[in-house]
């Protein structure tokens, strides 16, 4: 006989295909994607990593999400779907619109403007929706199957978009030898036009969750302030401080010393792409099972140094070396994200109050947006300064940086366990 789902478990199932079709639009908008139809619009490689942190940058609107919650008649299912339509609409079109002005006989610097603007759009819209999701899809998983949960929604998501990554590097790779490289760009719109409609279809599935955080309402200054004042809370914050910085001073060049300074195919990257995403996919239950019956903080410890030395290692990359190196580093890069990827995204949950939840995740992610946009300024400076082998100096310092997240857990967070908050 066929199990009879409870809602729960619905929606639990439902949220897998929200993970699918929104890290599927997530890859197709960023990283060497994003890093290769900038550079084909003509884009600096500097313009080019700036560009390539404002998905994080625009974390910043994050702390808007409680007004969205607390102001209203709708339920925080009809307000987050909303919301959500503006930002699948305008991550639909983002690699349209650039044709169209070019069709009007636009600049290049008119469709830059045109791809920037339906980017910071749709990135807006993820910022504010994002933590509102999250606390939503944490509502609905009890913390005794969180961590097998979210690595089977991940291990999932991660491999069909694998394959959706691979065949549209190809796509690309075919059109630009053909002279037509913005074909190949459109036929990546399309599919990001299908993954938007999915994901609506899927969140309008999900049943929501009255919380006592969806109940309440209180000045806006006091509950943005509250996360901060928070004398455990706020130790969170300051370890994702160090970790987006870290991160970000180094991470958003990756894709653009491949595409201009090694000059690697599409279909070289995105198969690089995709093994990380295989190995990832194949670690990730490991990490989630060693959480469950250990820690996340031993998860974050051991996959996060696993990242920082990764990250320090693509400093060593040169055009003579990268048929060994980059395979090496981007498996080293899948097992680490396989780990940091839950554990990072869970941490802050295991403390954050349930009364102002939200909050405490908009404001984390709103400095970790500022945090990430003074990061890859930093990192663009310094390529200014040394050009395109400050790329690889900016990949040094990320990896060391990274690695004292490390320590942070072990020194700080872990002498934090017994206000860790429980369902």
């Amino acid at each position: 006989m066929n199990k009879i789902l409870t809602g729960q478990e619905r929606s639990r199932r439902y949220f897998i295909l929200e993970g699918i079709t929104g890290i599927g639009q997530f890859s197709l908008t960023t990283g060497n994607f994003l890093a290769g139809f900038i550079s084909f619009l003509g884009g600096s490689e500097t313009l080019n990593g700036r560009i390539g942190v404002i998905h994080v940058a625009m974390g910043i609107f994050q702390i808007f999400s409680t007004l969205i919650l607390s102001h209203g008649q709708r339920s925080r299912k009809e307000k987050v779907i909303g919301i959500a339509i503006i930002l699948r609409l305008f991550m639909s079109i983002a690699y349209f619109v650039p044709y169209i002005l070019m069709q009007l006989g636009a600049s290049d610097q008119v469709m830059m403007a045109g791809f920037i603007v339906c980017f910071v759009l749709a990135y807006i819209s993820n910022g504010i929706i994002s933590p509102i999701i999250s606390s939503w899809m944490i509502d609905l998983s009890p913390l005794h199957i969180r961590g097998k949960y979210l690595a089977y929604r991940e291990k999932l998501s991660l491999g069909i978009v694998a394959i959706c990554t691979i065949v549209l590097g190809r796509v690309l790779d075919y059109n630009k030898l053909l002279g037509q490289e913005f074909v190949g760009f459109l036929f990546l719109g399309g599919v990001l036009v299908v993954m938007g409609i999915l994901n609506i279809y899927a969140l309008i599935h999900i049943e929501d969750v009255v919380t006592e955080e969806t109940r309440k309402e209180s000045a806006f200054i006091k509950r943005l302030c509250a996360p901060i004042k928070d004398p455990v809370f706020s130790k969170i914050i300051l370890m994702y401080v160090i970790w987006n910085f870290g991160l970000f001073i180094g991470a958003p060049f990756m894709s653009v010393y491949m595409v201009d300074s090694l000059n690697l195919s599409y279909t070289y990257m995105m198969t690089m792409t995709v093994i990380t995403t295989v190995t990832r996919v194949a670690f990730t239950s490991w990490w989630g099972n060693l959480a469950d019956k250990k820690s996340w903080f031993l998860s974050g410890t051991i996959s996060v140094t696993i990242l920082g030395l990764a990250h320090f290692s693509w400093g060593f990359i040169t055009s003579a070396n990268y048929m060994f190196l980059i395979p090496l580093v981007h498996i080293a890069g899948g097992i680490a994200w396989a780990g940091a990827g839950i554990s990072l995204f869970n941490m802050q949950f295991l403390f954050a109050k349930q009364r102002i939840r939200t909050m405490s995740v908009s404001v984390n992610s709103a400095i970790g947006g500022l945090t990430s946009i003074i990061a890859v300024f930093v990192g663009s400076h310094i390529v200014d300064i040394v050009g395109q082998q400050g790329m690889r100096w900016t990949f040094f310092l990320s990896g060391l940086i990274i690695m004292l997240c490390p320590l942070y857990i072990q020194k700080i967070l872990t002498r934090l366990q017994t206000h860790i908050v429980h369902d």
